[in-house]
């Protein structure tokens, strides 16, 4: 799951993985387990760096994001 940080009264955005929405599935918490393990499985992502990010691109469509044990890698995903 991923959260933006947002100021005192503001709504968070909050994004999950497929299977790991608890609005969509009622195994959602077995497969946050298996995926951070005991972990909270929360990030925090800079919202003024993602949107510069996304504005570099005027082609894109999607934010792609990768995950392995240490690092976290967001990428744009642009259709021409």
């Amino acid at each position: 799951m991923l959260k933006r940080q947002t100021a005192v009264g503001e709504r968070s955005l909050v994004i999950y993985v497929l299977e790991g929405d608890p609005r969509t599935n009622d195994d959602w918490s077995e497969v946050k387990r298996r995926t951070f393990g005991g972990d909270d499985g929360v990030e925090f992502i800079d919202a003024v760096q993602l949107e510069a990010m996304i504005a570099a691109a005027p082609n894109a469509r999607h934010l792609g994001i990768t995950c392995d044990e240490d690092s976290m890698e967001l990428f744009i995903i642009e259709w021409s």
